[in-house]
């Protein structure tokens, strides 16, 4: 049903936050990730760069989100792409969520175009780690060990570009599809 028959191209299957709202998660600008009390331009990735105000905040947020995941479980639309995948029906997914749910669920061949709320990256030299102890520790000023730049959530703020990795990654994977499957997105 999901495969080209015709030319044998594999589906690939992309994911907005509709798919884990079964879940509990709120979209990124919910307020359950956002503070509502602060604007939203404070939340941009140029104020994250010049302000420690706009850092702190941001941290927080995403620390309020990454807790929020940490109490919830995939659904069953995850586990039923899952099952897909190990069907061989749909070849790769990719989401514009940072939740993990996908990975929790099983899913194997995924694409998180937004990143992840579990990690952590440098904005200097991409530099990335595991959201740690070390990172909590140092407030709005996490430093990267290897060249002294910021470190941030590993998760594309507001007006940061996608990651030109995952978004080439993203690119090929629906260049090369026969069907694309569009779950969950807006597509804004």
């Amino acid at each position: 049903i999901l495969q080209n028959r015709k030319t044998s191209m594999p589906t690939v299957v992309l994911t907005g936050a509709g798919i884990s709202s079964g879940s509990g998660i709120p979209d990124y600008t919910g307020t359950d990730w956002l503070d509502p009390t602060v604007p939203t331009s404070e939340y941009l990735y140029s104020n994250f760069i010049s302000s420690k105000r706009s850092r702190e905040l941001y941290w927080a947020s995403c620390e309020r989100f990454r807790r929020l995941v940490s109490r919830v479980d995939p659904n069953k639309a995850h586990y039923a792409l899952r099952s897909l995948e190990l069907a061989g029906l749909i070849g790769t997914v990719i989401t514009q969520n940072v939740d993990g749910l996908h990975q929790r669920a099983g899913t194997a061949n995924i694409i998180e175009i937004h990143g992840s709320i579990k990690k952590v990256r440098c904005i200097t030299c991409s530099w990335s780690d595991e959201w740690t102890s070390f990172i909590e520790g140092q407030g709005a000023n996490h430093i990267c060990p290897v060249c002294a730049g910021l470190v941030k959530p590993a998760v594309v703020a507001l007006e940061e570009d996608i990651p030109k990795e995952a978004w080439g990654a993203a690119i090929t994977a629906v260049d090369r599809c026969g069907i694309l499957v569009v779950i969950g997105t807006q597509l804004q």
